[in-house]
């Protein structure tokens, strides 16, 4: 298990441009990284906990093609 993500790979586990990123976290709404030396990594566990208190959008049933009207 990784303990330390970088930019690539924290970009693919919550599916966000790396540049979105850059600004969510510029903006607070994004845990922010370490710098180990020149490197730029984020913690596997900020992320979970961040991705956990994520608003949950109701799920909605989709219908394919038009209503049918009732005979």
């Amino acid at each position: 298990m990784k303990i330390l993500m970088d930019k690539s790979e924290t970009s693919g586990a919550v599916s966000l441009s790396e540049s979105t990123i850059a600004r969510m976290v510029a903006d607070g709404n994004f845990p922010k990284p370490v710098r180990i030396g020149s490197r730029v990594l984020w913690r596997a566990d900020d992320i979970k906990d961040w991705a956990e208190k994520l608003p949950q959008a109701p799920i909605k049933k989709e219908t394919r093609g038009r209503k049918r009207l009732a005979v």
